[in-house]
């Protein structure tokens, strides 16, 4: 049987990523907190969209007024990337979109915590205003 993506075990993956990014931007300059987007916009909503056989998923991360997860399920793939798209679009006009993070369960093993932490503060850093 091929490799799953376990919701759970997605969940927990971005809770530590928000805990350690809080924890490693709380020792930054204000200057530097100034201009993480993340930062200035937490808590957030993660919404974690899977297709049925838990082989991809999509993470959305947008502005909220408390951090909350929410799980949905979908047909296929085709259908996680449609929704995950729309809700960006929808949520980008009412300026409520921060992120969004695509894996596969073979692709999802290699993540760690620290490295995706690290990249999205550097990532928050260089990028520039639109």
């Amino acid at each position: 049987m091929p490799r799953q993506l376990n919701p759970e075990d997605m969940k927990t993956f971005f809770q530590k990523v928000l805990d350690q990014y809080k924890l490693e931007v709380e020792k930054a300059p204000a200057n530097v907190k100034a201009k993480l987007k993340l930062y200035s916009n937490m808590p957030v909503k993660i919404e974690l969209l899977f297709d049925k056989d838990y082989q991809y998923c999509s993470a959305l991360i947008s502005k909220n007024n408390k951090s909350e997860f929410s799980v949905e399920s979908f047909q296929d793939v085709f259908m996680v990337v449609a929704v995950s798209n729309s809700k960006k679009f929808e949520y980008g006009s009412k300026g409520n979109f921060l992120y969004l993070f695509q894996t596969t369960a073979r692709r999802f093993d290699d993540w760690d915590v620290q490295k995706f932490t690290q990249d999205l503060v550097n990532y928050e850093l260089v990028e520039k205003p639109r």
